[in-house]
């Protein structure tokens, strides 16, 4: 009689056993592990690295923040700023463009205009001024206005920014802040509506004060033409 204790299985024996499914769904996991954790680092790389290009163009950047709804509740609005105090420092209306840094400049590169000038202070970093500069371009344009921007950059920044954002406006540099002192310019876009005779008629209060805004512009621009 034989002992069914020392009985030898054979693999023939095993059945379902041995058809491998077990490698197969080993393999499987691995694959979805291997594909988790690249989809893990393709978003951390996308965290870290997208977020400072989309700084160096800040109109894209702030369009992409104004699509997203969740960055207006995740994000906490700045509080207003009053200025009315340093405003007092502004240049009296009528009061000529200074000469100081590129002041002078912007005279002779415009010296026998019968138009209007529109001078934007645009800080030290022109991209990062909120508003669509090409737009307020074509405006004054259509406005019969020249336009100047005035940066405090150097003066490759400037010529760089100008290529960039396909500019006709010539861009000033002025990193002394010499003009930019005598103007005032104590937030950015800062506007000034200069007459053909490069006197001042009038300059935006705050920063939403936009010159293209609200009709601020047409009662400045009937002034000039007294």
């Amino acid at each position: 009689m034989q002992n069914s204790d020392h009985r030898i299985d054979h693999p023939a024996d095993q059945g379902p056993r041995a058809t491998g499914a077990p490698s197969v769904s080993r393999s499987s996991e691995r694959r979805r592990t291997t594909l988790v954790l690249a989809l893990v680092v393709e978003m951390a790389v996308a965290i870290i690295v997208i977020p400072p290009l989309l700084r160096q163009d800040p109109l894209t950047y702030s369009r992409i923040r104004a699509a997203i709804p969740q960055f207006h509740s995740a994000t906490p609005k700045p509080p207003a700023v009053d200025y009315s105090a340093a405003l007092h420092a502004d240049l009296p209306p009528g009061a000529p463009l200074p000469n100081d840094g590129p002041g002078k400049k912007m005279r002779l590169a415009d010296p026998n205009s019968h138009r209007k000038h529109l001078v934007v202070f645009v800080g030290d970093c022109a991209g990062c001024v909120g508003v669509d500069l090409g737009d307020w371009e074509k405006e004054a344009e259509d406005n019969n206005l020249s336009m100047a921007l005035l940066t405090n950059a150097n003066s490759r920044t400037a010529r760089l920014f100008r290529k960039a954002f396909e500019l006709k406006s010539p861009v000033y540099s002025d990193p002394g802040r010499r003009l930019i002192g005598r103007l005032n310019a104590i937030f950015k876009p800062r506007a000034y509506l200069f007459s053909a005779d490069w006197r001042l008629r009038w300059s935006q209060q705050s920063p939403a004060d936009e010159p293209f805004s609200y009709g601020k512009i047409a009662p400045a621009i009937r002034e000039a033409e007294r």
